[in-house]
C-alpha cells in the first residue's frame, strides 16, 4: 500500500482511472473522474478503509469506542465506589444498624469496564472479509483476543478470591493483581498496533507514527513498572518484612519506591495519550464508515460501467 503517497482527500498522488486512464490526484473518493465520468472508487485500492466493508467497518468503529468506554469505566468507576464506600463506612462506624459492605465491592466494580474492553477487542479484531488472511495482522488479533480472555479471568478469579475472604496470600495475590494489570495493558498496546496497521489503510502515516511511538513507550512503561513492582513486593511486602511495622525501608527499597511511582505517573500520561489518539481513530473510522456506506449505496453502477 502507499500510504505516503496519498493526499489529504485519500486519493494516492498515482492512482489512475481504472477505465481510461486519468490521473485522479486531488479528487475526492467520492467523486467522478473528469475524463470518462466514472466513479473514482472504482479504482481505489480494496484495501483502503473508505471502499472497505460498511458491515466490517461499523463492528470495528463499535469496538474501538467500546474500547475507550472501557478504558474510562476503569479509570472511574473505582473512584466512585471507593468515595461511596468512604461515605458508606462512616454510616457502619455511626450507625450500629447498617450493615458493612462485603468484600470485594471494588474489585467488582473494575469488571464491567473490562467486559466492555474485551467485546471492544473481539469488534476492533474482527477479520476484513475483503482482505485475505496473508494480507491481515493475524498475530497481532490473536495476542490481543488472548489477551483479553487472560485478563477478564484473572480479574473474576481476583473477584471470587476476595468476595470468598482471600483465600490466597498477601504476596500471591498482589503478583496476580500486578499479572492482570501488566496483562490488560499489554492489551491496549497490541490494540494501538493494530489501529497503527488500520492507520496505515485509512491512510493517515501521522496517525499511524504517534501510535506506534505511544504503544512503544507505553510498553516500556508497563514492563519497568511490573518489574519493580514485583521487586519491592518481595524486598518489602514479604510476610516477614511486614510482621514489624517500625522496620524502617532500606535506600534501596526507597529509590525503587520512587521509581515506581515515576514509571506510574508515566503509564498513566501515555494512557491519556492513548486514548485520545484511540478518539483521533474514532473519528478517522467514522468518516471512512460513512464514505463507505455511501459508496456501497453505488456500487452496481460501479462494477455494472
Amino acid at each position: 500500500m502507499r500510504a505516503t503517497e496519498a493526499t489529504e482527500s485519500g486519493v494516492p498522488d498515482d492512482l489512475l482511472c481504472i477505465r481510461c486512464g486519468y490521473r485522479l490526484r486531488g479528487l475526492e473518493v467520492e467523486g467522478r473522474c473528469p475524463e470518462c465520468g466514472s466513479e473514482v472508487a472504482c479504482s481505489m485500492p480494496s484495501d483502503r478503509l473508505s471502499v472497505a466493508d460498511p458491515s466490517w467497518l461499523d463492528r470495528v468503529y463499535r469496538g474501538e469506542m467500546r474500547i475507550i468506554l472501557g478504558s474510562l469505566m476503569l479509570i472511574g468507576l473505582p473512584l466512585v465506589v471507593n468515595f461511596i464506600l468512604a461515605f458508606y463506612s462512616n454510616l457502619v462506624q455511626t450507625d450500629p444498624f447498617v450493615q458493612a459492605v462485603p468484600d470485594g465491592v471494588t474489585e467488582l466494580s473494575v469488571l464491567p469496564g473490562m467486559l466492555r474492553i474485551l467485546f471492544g477487542t473481539i469488534g476492533v479484531t474482527t477479520i476484513d472479509p475483503r482482505l485475505t488472511l496473508t494480507e491481515q495482522p493475524l498475530t497481532l488479533r490473536r495476542a490481543a483476543r488472548v489477551a483479553a480472555v487472560i485478563s477478564t479471568l484473572l480479574l473474576v478469579f481476583l473477584i471470587c478470591d476476595e468476595m470468598a475472604g482471600g483465600m490466597l496470600s498477601h504476596l500471591l495475590d498482589e503478583t496476580l493483581s500486578w499479572v492482570n494489570l501488566v496483562v490488560l495493558l499489554g492489551v491496549l498496546v497490541v490494540i494501538s498496533n493494530y489501529l497503527a496497521w488500520l492507520a496505515d489503510r485509512i491512510p493517515d502515516p501521522r496517525l499511524a507514527g504517534r501510535t506506534r511511538f505511544i504503544a512503544k513507550s507505553f510498553a516500556v512503561c508497563v514492563v519497568g513498572s511490573f518489574l519493580l513492582g514485583m521487586s519491592i513486593g518481595y524486598a518489602s511486602g514479604g510476610p516477614a518484612a511486614t510482621a514489624a511495622a517500625g522496620i524502617e525501608r532500606s535506600p534501596v527499597v526507597t529509590i525503587a519506591h520512587a521509581l515506581r511511582m515515576v514509571l506510574l505517573l508515566a503509564v498513566g500520561v501515555f494512557l491519556i495519550a492513548m486514548l485520545m489518539t484511540f478518539s483521533a481513530y474514532g473519528k478517522e473510522l467514522h468518516r471512512c464508515l460513512e464514505a463507505a456506506r455511501g459508496l456501497e449505496a453505488r456500487d452496481r453502477e460501479c462494477t455494472g460501467g
